[in-house]
């Protein structure tokens, strides 16, 4: 919580000026809380602080963008999800 968190694939660039682009965390509760800062947004690398969530619970990961999979010029109409096939444990920041 609160450090850097490097995320690396394919078509990860966050595009678009859509209101749900971005990284998300999804908890248990369903709740889904966006990365406020992404430090490197790149094609196959996307590098996020991670915002605070709760320590000790799994979170999966989202990412929301209008970027085509294997770039290119133009965006695409609709975002698309980018969804991890594992989850996170949220770990308190250490002192």
């Amino acid at each position: 919580i609160g450090d850097v968190l490097v995320i690396r694939g394919h078509g990860l660039k966050v595009e678009g000026d859509d209101a749900g682009v971005g990284v998300y965390f999804t908890g248990a509760t369903a709740v889904r809380i966006k990365c406020k800062r992404i430090v490197v947004n790149e094609p196959k690398t996307l590098k996020v602080i991670v915002p605070a969530l709760t320590a000790g619970m799994d979170y999966n990961l989202e990412v929301v963008t209008r970027s085509p999979v294997k770039g290119g010029g133009t965006t695409l109409r609709n975002p698309r999800v980018v969804e991890a096939d594992f989850t996170l444990k949220a770990e308190a920041p250490s002192a």
